[in-house]
This record gives C-alpha cells, structure tokens and sequence, in this order.
C-alpha cells in the first residue's frame, strides 16, 4: 500500500504536469493582429500547407497566414505576386 507521503508527491506532480501541459499551449498562441485591408485585383493565392494549390485569395497575407499557416502567396489577376507572409 502507497504511503501518504507517496500519493501527496503524486498528485503534486500530477497538478504540476497539467500547469505545465496549460502553460505551454498558452505560450504557443500568439496574438496577431491583422491590418484590415484588400489587395485590388486579388487572383489567387498559394499555401504550403495545401500543397501549394490554388486557392481562392485572403484579403491579405496576415489574414491568409491566419487560416492557413506562414508562408502563403497571394498574386494578382496577372500572376504577379503581391505578397508573401513570412
């Protein structure tokens, strides 16, 4: 049978291991704040989190990046690239 001073070190440990597991997801959502703005004549846009597919373009690369993780491109009617968030 577990001695008392073994269940109280448990726990401690346990509550210990959950603040830990809480503490770090907190740390791993960084706040973004996005300027809220359009690019004129929006083409497409590409993720690497989508294998680079075409997609129908975000307003802009922050709020791309919000939806879909860094590295997204956006390019105009044109093909040419307008932004790429980093």
């Amino acid at each position: 049978m577990a001695s008392s001073s073994t269940r109280l070190g448990f726990c401690v440990l346990l509550i210990l291991a959950m603040f830990a597991t809480e503490f770090n997801v907190v740390l791993s959502q960084r706040p973004v704040a996005c300027l809220q703005f359009c690019y004129d004549n929006l083409g497409y846009m590409t993720c690497p989190s989508t294998g680079n597919r075409r997609l129908q373009p975000a307003c802009n690369c922050c709020l791309a990046s919000l939806r879909y993780g860094r590295g997204c491109r956006i390019y105009d009617t044109r093909g040419s690239l307008l932004c790429v968030d980093t």
